[in-house]
């Protein structure tokens, strides 16, 4: 059988050292922040104020189902910024777009694109959470810098968030009712200690960055439940894709994990039915991809995309999640043992398990897994509803304290080069770091505590073993969580995929090598290694039944 939607004469070609320092948006903090493509990609890259969009000049493909024009649009809100991913029917990339967080950047992107409609603001107005109006103009932004043509002609489209990143919404209206609390941020002892009371010892939910004590803290804050009639917690995928397709109280299995939903029985457990907070979850879960309702009308003629129910939003998934699906072959399908370390902002590791692991003791979690099986009668792989597992970890470190901790990505690269050309191997600094972001104390995985510190002492006089100190770090961060998933009866990793900028970094991926993980560069035959592109995947899976 043929593969379908890999096209391996588009090799990534990654940025010069001169195209590394030119200014773009909150970039991914590590050796090389992005990757541009080759002439002989015909990926064409245009850089316009804070903004970047890039636009295949290749032939679209149709969909053969509709006879028509076909493209799908995967949307990562991630801890660094906004990327947007259109692909055909095939599964071709065809252009992506980024922009960070803010609505003052948002505007400078639309500006600087001259984008139709950028003084209709009226979609905006109603929202006076400055974090949740900047997430709505990066939507926006992130969007209009798609071609035209392949707005006008988008069946679908699927938003990521990060995890556990939540907030309250009025339920009718979706406009903000609480602060918003970030993925990484531990709740107070008293919250924690009512996910505790209310869940099953052990369960992911009573982690102190789990969603279900971030709810119980919003309770709190916001005077009891009695004074929060009307109002649902929402993820913030949730929030995003309510504005593209109106409805709130809606989310997805893999968002939900973290707020006690039992991916077992896809339903929420009676545990937590019968808790306090029951009135507030979301009255709707859906699987990864399954379709929701049609975009709006008004989100339809504000961002160009089809109306009259011809353009559809699918649920979403988490942004580590995604990146993972994008590095899933033309078929979609992994086996038991296939990983996916992405080395962004924050250090995330997913393993394909034929069980399901959990310890909130140590930040381990399963997602349950829509994996492709072959359709006999039509020769194609499409999501099926067999039990796979997603074993899960996701660490505070990453790549973010490198470039807070070291310098920019001109640094980096120097550092890098540095220590590429000492003696191999490298010898072990014996530096017992541990690359945390600072003023935010508190680690999510390989072990789960709410007050560790971050620690970057004795700092070498020379700035390269300083960063091969961080870069020994994090790989143990990351062979520990690996470690603590087999504990728990996980299978060893057979392989390990990478995603994110920090998986070009030659010493960091030796560093890796070395710690006897089975690590591959991951995306070397991939379209794309973005959880955007992941995102689209699941966008077109949700029309087609395929990734």
């Amino acid at each position: 059988m043929p593969v379908v939607g890999i096209q391996t004469h588009y090799k990534p070609q990654y940025y010069s050292r001169a195209h590394r320092q030119r200014p773009r948006p909150r970039p991914c903090p590590c050796r090389v922040s992005s990757h541009c493509w080759g002439a002989s990609s015909r990926l064409l890259t245009f850089n316009k104020g804070k903004g970047m969009m890039m636009a295949m000049a290749a032939t679209r493909d149709t969909d053969a189902d509709a006879g028509e024009e076909a493209f799908y649009v995967g949307v990562d809100f991630g801890t660094s910024g906004v990327r947007a991913t259109a692909t055909d029917a095939s599964g071709a990339k065809v252009a992506e777009t980024r922009v960070g967080y803010g609505e003052e950047e948002a505007r400078l992107v639309m500006q600087s694109e001259d984008v139709h409609g950028v003084q209709q603001t009226k979609w905006h107005a109603h929202e006076t959470n400055d974090i949740v109006r900047g997430w709505r103009w990066a939507l926006h932004a992130a969007i209009v810098q798609l071609p035209l043509t392949v707005r006008k002609a988008t069946r679908a489209i699927c938003v990521d968030g990060t995890s556990a990143t939540a907030l309250l919404v009025d339920a009718e209206t979706g406009v903000s009712r609480s602060k918003v609390a970030w993925y990484c941020d531990a709740q107070p002892d008293v919250a924690v200690a009512k996910a505790r009371e209310w869940a099953p010892e052990g369960h992911t939910s009573t982690s102190s960055t789990s969603t279900l004590a971030k709810l119980a803290c919003f309770v709190d804050d916001g005077g009891g439940m009695s004074a929060l009639d009307g109002t649902v917690l929402a993820h913030q995928a949730d929030v995003v894709a309510s504005w593209l397709h109106g409805r709130h109280g809606v989310t997805d299995w893999n968002n939900a994990l973290k707020l006690g939903f039992d991916a077992k029985a896809l339903s929420w457990p009676d545990w937590l039915a019968s808790a306090p907070v029951a009135p507030l979850l979301p009255r709707t879960v859906h699987a990864p991809g399954e379709l929701v309702a049609p975009v709006t009308e008004e989100a339809a003629s504000l961002l160009s995309l089809p109306g009259d129910g011809r353009c559809q939003v699918c649920a979403g998934t988490t942004d580590s999640i995604a990146a993972f699906l994008a590095l899933a072959p033309a078929s979609g399908t992994f086996s038991v043992g296939d990983a996916v370390t992405s080395l962004g902002s924050t250090i995330a590791i997913k393993l394909v398990s034929d069980v399901a692991v959990e310890d909130a003791a140590c930040g381990v979690y399963s997602h349950r897994l829509r994996l492709p099986s072959l359709d006999e009668s039509s020769g194609t792989h499409r999501l099926s509803e067999s039990a796979a597992w997603l074993a899960s970890g996701a660490s505070n470190a990453g790549a973010a304290c490198l470039r807070a901790e070291v310098g920019d990505d001109a640094t980096l690269a120097r550092l890098t080069d540095e220590l590429m050309a000492r003696p191999s191997p490298l010898p072990r600094t014996g530096l017992a770091y541990y690359p945390l972001p600072r003023g935010r104390p508190g680690e999510r995985f390989p072990v789960s505590d709410a007050s560790k510190p971050p620690v970057y002492e004795p700092r070498p006089d020379d700035d390269a073993t300083f960063f091969l100190g961080l870069l020994e770090s994090l790989s143990d961060i990351e062979a520990d969580g690996y470690a603590a998933l087999r504990r728990l009866g996980a299978p060893a990793p057979r392989r390990i995929l990478t995603a994110g900028g920090g998986s070009i970094n030659a010493v960091w991926r030796q560093l890796r090598a070395d710690r006897s993980l089975p690590v591959t560069r991951g995306g070397e035959d991939a379209v794309s290694t973005e959880a955007s592109y992941g995102a689209a995947r699941l966008a077109r899976a949700g029309v087609k039944g395929a990734l």
